[in-house]
């Protein structure tokens, strides 16, 4: 979806108009994605050969678009991809149940009928990468100090895949969905896979901007780049998310009987709990990250910056290594492979089948 159009921006990037080196770079490119997705596209043509649903009734047609645009992502859960576990680990988890709107069915507040929510993986990136990110923008259009040109394609991908995962949330899913065979596809939150990678494209952008100032200012003895605003900022958002933290502990009881009442009973303590959690892990990285760039920042040697630099990458792998146990466990390989009396059955009756 975004790494064909940049195989055109940047041949455009690189060589401007010329219509040679285009088809030198472009059309390669094209013909080997062809050949990847000629299989998953011969199979689709039933779907847009047979898609008639804009003939279809009024009625029929916003069935379909129910159906398709369920799992759609609820645009105040962002908060998650700093504050994990905020809303939940997934749904039916007794450590933290999953309370938000993803998978919601239509009308199910009136008629509490379909799903009330669904979702058992985590969009949580981290407040480190969050902030490269921003760093990213910050150099490229505030201060002026990096290249521009993949900034702004990375950024509009991001953007435009973050608003195509927010589905039926914004108008420019229904432009889409209106587009041939496109009312076949399911859950735009999948979108959001592929701003999950040109948001991991920014953040490396941000943290590459950041070393070569510093180091290019360490080398030829100039000022460095001065972000005064940008980590007051941090060191502002970093304290506003511990003050809802301790806001949401301080009136605990209110919100786990507001959370009871919603009809999660019991496990409301739990969802009271995990939000502080959430709050107090995303806002402790927050600052630590404002803390690591002020250190950036101060290095008077190039060792100290590329210590510093591998930190960061440290903190981010930790931090992804912490979450993770939640949605990743290891199994013992014998219960696939080893013979049992199921197994033993098929073969004897199947053979080679």
């Amino acid at each position: 979806l975004v790494l064909g159009p940049y195989a055109i921006f940047a041949t455009w990037r690189e060589s401007g108009f010329q219509i040679r080196e285009h088809v030198r770079v472009v059309l390669p490119v094209a013909v080997f994605a062809l050949i990847l997705g000629f299989r998953a596209i011969w199979i689709a043509r039933a779907f847009f050969a047979l898609d008639g649903s804009a003939e279809a009734p009024a009625e029929d047609r916003q069935q379909v678009w129910s159906y398709c645009t369920q799992w759609s992502w609820p645009p105040e859960e962002t908060l998650e991809w700093i504050a994990p576990g905020y809303y939940g680990w997934r749904s039916g988890e007794p450590t933290g149940p999953y309370w938000g709107r993803l998978g919601r069915s239509d009308g199910w507040e009136q008629t509490q009928q379909g799903f009330p929510n669904f979702k058992l993986e985590t969009l949580y990136l981290g407040a480190f990468p969050i902030v490269l990110v921003a760093l990213a923008l910050y150099l490229a259009f505030v201060l002026r100090a990096m290249d521009r040109p993949d900034v702004v394609f990375w950024s509009l991908a991001a953007l435009l895949t973050f608003l195509l995962g927010l589905g039926k949330f914004t108008p420019l899913y229904r432009l889409f969905f209106e587009l041939p065979g496109m009312s076949s596809i399911r859950a735009p939150v999948k979108f959001m896979q592929v701003t999950q990678f040109a948001l991991a494209i920014l953040a490396a952008l941000g943290l590459d901007g950041l070393l070569r100032s510093i180091l290019s200012s360490l080398r030829e003895g100039t000022a460095r780049i001065r972000l005064t605003g940008f980590q007051r900022a941090l060191w502002l958002t970093g304290g506003v998310v511990l003050l809802a933290a301790l806001w949401q502990a301080v009136t605990s009881s209110a919100q786990v009987q507001k959370i009871a009442a919603e009809g999660w009973g019991q496990a409301a303590v739990v969802i009271a709990d995990n939000r502080v959690g959430a709050l107090v892990h995303g806002g402790l990285l927050l600052l630590g990250v404002a803390g690591w760039l002020g250190l950036m920042l101060r290095a008077r040697s190039e060792e100290v910056v590329h210590r510093l630099a591998w930190l960061v990458v440290a903190v981010m792998a930790l931090d992804q290594l912490w979450i993770s146990h939640r949605y990743v466990q290891t199994v013992k390989a014998e219960g696939f492979i080893a013979g049992h009396a199921v197994t033993d059955y098929l073969k004897k009756e199947l053979g080679q089948q």
